[in-house]
């Protein structure tokens, strides 16, 4: 439980320092999307040799569908939360185990001694 709370506490730390760039790249690369569509459509339309119509414009259904790291980011917190309260009941149980182990004195045979 330890490695998995101390690996997903790092996981997301890294998510969040990365978030700020990858949404910046994923802009871009839905603007040149959206420039080599309109520059397809204005060929197409020059081609035809037909004025533009009101219903060639770029559909925006790729803002909607923009792929973040928020799902990931709330992944790895679940994760990351379960261990820990995981971690937290297993050293509480241990230490009711030894705290109740510690005082009553045994034999190495494992026999109670007075």
């Amino acid at each position: 439980m330890f490695w998995l709370m101390l690996f997903g506490s790092t996981a997301l730390i890294m998510l969040a320092l990365i978030e700020p760039k990858f949404a910046q790249r994923q802009q871009r690369l839905e603007r040149m999307s959206e420039s080599r569509a309109k520059a397809a459509q204005n060929i197409a339309q020059r081609a035809a040799r037909a004025e533009p119509t009101a219903d060639a414009e770029m559909p925006r259904w790729q803002a909607a569908h923009r792929p973040t790291l928020r799902p990931l980011i709330f992944f790895i917190a679940a994760v990351v939360l379960v261990s820990s309260l995981a971690m937290r009941f297993v050293v509480s149980r241990r230490g009711r185990q030894a705290g109740g182990a510690l005082g009553a004195r045994s034999s190495p045979h494992g026999e109670a001694v007075s």
